[in-house]
């Protein structure tokens, strides 16, 4: 049990989600599921051509996809599989395969049947193929690899687009079902040649090289047995060991080019739905790190999800993608009706920021706002939280509104600044629709590194409206007498709240003081 429990090595525990997930890239983020992608796949089956121009549909099957980073685009990969013996015979070999956007719910799948150089595709050596072109008759008889124990036969194609065979070289460690990596062999599927990486040399177009029912296996011993040893858990009780919550999720770090597995775990009591925090494993080389957190399960995260819609009884969550949305662990879950992509709900691991959108756009526009809603309370940020700056500027450009789901969004840029910014209509910041070029303009937003910076405040210093009777201009004075003291009142409450809770504890001492300091500023 000892050794079981250390066979993910040794895993590295942290509580600052920023220490391992990079804050996502808005443009790389997944927002179709397997099951929507499989659906769009055989649209582009339809699209595939052949050589002697029979249906595609009637020789090929599509093959179970892989969601794999490729060209600095996250995509499902789908092999095409022969049929039957009599389909290989009349045309032993496949001249390419299918892929679908994962990052554009609306995109086209796609037939690739070329290269990036612009040559044919031509597969040869598939596990669907017969005879010596079969993939692992061929590398067992041809190439050596009788006895080799091969797992996790995963079609990857490199970022030239040339397809491959990626397979998990193991060796048995404790008993039938303890493996350990090896290596990861290369096998290219046009033309056999194949090539052999140890695990640490993996080249960057690799997205794994442990397969996922290995990593499963050794993270339930770790969860079992890491804090405990075998004789306690087994026959006494399973107090200090955790377990995972259902199902494995892939996530990826764009900015470090990795590939990640998540998973959440909770106490070994079937009752209990509170986290206890989130492992992450590389795909690539196995390296776990254990974050320690509070939240819910994913079991709460589809249901906050649902609610979300909950006038749409047909919407249906599919996969959860965890990402770090400012600074928040974030579950972004596309939602589906009938299998087609119907909007996109955001929920933080705590199941207390919850967002929608028909577009990932609104959605991320709605979450950012719900933020501000949460910090105008008083209640001290989390550390991990990005900066949120003010700036004075003078308008230089101002574009057409755009429509963001059901929002209108107004972009503009800044004299001398070199990024551009939108601000949202609502009856609260009205003032963005009639601004106009070289107005004085203050706005306040997130320090984040997307294109498109949203502006929480945005306000016409020269622009101070007036009421136009005497009752409108009381009943504007009531209202903000009645904001400010609910606003007292609800950062009293939360300020007691916080104060009481033990999760002071966990306050950066670095963003307490610039809080302290910002509110003793206003106070000033």
């Amino acid at each position: 049990a000892r050794g079981k429990g250390k066979m993910l090595g040794d895993v590295e525990v942290v509580d600052k989600l920023s220490d391992v997930i990079e804050p996502a890239d808005t443009a790389h983020i997944c927002q179709v599921s397997e099951g929507m992608a499989k659906k769009y796949a055989q649209a582009a089956l339809s699209e595939f051509q052949t050589e002697d121009n029979v249906a595609p549909g009637s020789r090929y099957s599509v093959g179970e996809p892989t969601k794999q980073f490729v060209d600095n685009h996250l995509w499902w990969i789908f092999p095409l599989e022969f049929k039957d013996w009599l389909n290989w015979r009349k045309m032993p070999y496949i001249a390419g395969y299918l892929r679908v956007s994962a990052e554009n719910p609306l995109g086209e799948a796609q037939a690739v049947q070329v290269n990036k150089n612009g040559e044919d595709i031509r597969i040869q050596y598939l596990n669907s193929a017969c005879y010596e072109f079969n993939a692992e008759r061929y590398l067992r008889e041809k190439c050596g690899q009788m006895t080799t124990i091969l797992k996790d036969w995963t079609f990857e194609p490199d970022d030239e687009w040339n397809p491959y065979y990626t397979v998990s070289i193991l060796e048995r460690k404790y008993g039938w079902s303890y493996y350990e990596v090896t290596g990861v062999l290369a096998l290219n599927l046009q033309t056999g040649e194949r090539k052999e990486y140890s695990i640490d040399e993996l080249p960057s177009w690799i997205d794994r090289g442990v397969p996922l029912d290995v990593i499963d296996t050794h993270a339930k011993t770790w969860g079992l047995y890491q804090s405990a040893g075998c004789w306690y858990v087994n026959f006494i009780r399973k107090d200090h060991s955790k377990k995972m919550t259902p199902g494995w999720f892939l996530t990826y770090n764009h900015q470090a080019g990795s590939c990640n597995w998540y998973t959440g775990f909770t106490s070994c009591d079937d009752s209990d739905q509170a986290f206890l925090g989130f492992m992450l494993v590389n795909a690539r080389k196995g390296k776990a790190t254990f974050v320690k957190t509070k939240g819910v399960t994913e079991a709460i995260i589809d249901e906050a999800a649902r609610a979300l819609w909950g006038e749409m009884a047909n919407y249906h969550p599919t996969e959860f993608v965890p990402y770090n949305i400012y600074g928040i662990l974030t579950y972004v879950v596309p939602m589906t009706e009938n299998g087609q992509f119907v909007g996109i709900s955001l929920v933080d691991v705590e199941n207390k920021i919850k967002a929608r959108g028909v577009t990932l756009d609104e959605a991320l526009v709605n979450y950012r706002s719900k933020i501000s809603m949460s910090n105008a309370l008083g209640v001290v940020p989390s550390a991990g939280m990005p900066d949120r700056l003010t700036m004075d500027g003078t308008l230089d450009r101002v574009g057409s509104p755009v429509v963001v789901g059901k929002l209108i969004a107004y972009p503009f840029t800044l004299q001398g600044v070199q990024k551009i910014y939108r601000a949202i209509y609502s009856s609260d910041n009205p003032e963005c629709s009639v601004m106009r070029k070289g107005d004085a303009v203050k706005i306040s937003f997130m320090a984040t590194d997307e294109k498109v910076v949203t502006c929480e405040m945005f306000d016409l210093l020269e622009l101070e409206t007036v009421t136009d009777t005497p009752e409108q201009a009381r009943y504007e004075q009531a209202r903000a007498t009645a904001k400010k003291e609910t606003d007292r009142v609800s950062t009293q409450k939360e300020r007691e709240k916080l104060l009481r809770s033990d999760d002071l504890k966990k306050i950066d001492p670095a963003v307490l003081r610039k809080f302290l300091e910002e509110e003793s500023a206003k106070t000033d």
